[in-house]
């Protein structure tokens, strides 16, 4: 038991410590996510979810849900913007 509540508070710390980075990586390399990418985010909800399009968005709508979509992409695109200006180095081996 005391396993198990030491692996999700130290999970929940480091989702804390990615959002809070995403968010200063976003700010200073001027990542923003526009209305065009959250609605064909949420087309290819509902669709996945075989939902109409006007349903999902009053579900949206009703719990705040475009912020966690909104976030799910700005996450996506800090990790992208990670992976294309990472430089990896070598170090050998002592």
């Amino acid at each position: 038991k005391d396993a198990i509540y030491s692996a999700a508070a130290a999970n929940a710390k480091d989702r804390v410590k990615f959002e809070f980075l995403a968010r200063k990586i976003a700010e200073k390399e001027d990542i923003k996510v526009s209305q065009e990418e959250i609605l064909r985010r949420v087309q290819t909800i509902a669709a996945m979810n075989q939902i109409p399009v006007e349903k999902f968005v009053k579900d949206l709508q009703k719990r705040n849900g475009f912020v966690e979509i909104y976030d799910q992409l700005a996450h996506e695109k800090v990790l992208e913007f990670l992976e294309n200006n990472a430089k990896v180095e070598t170090i050998p081996a002592a």
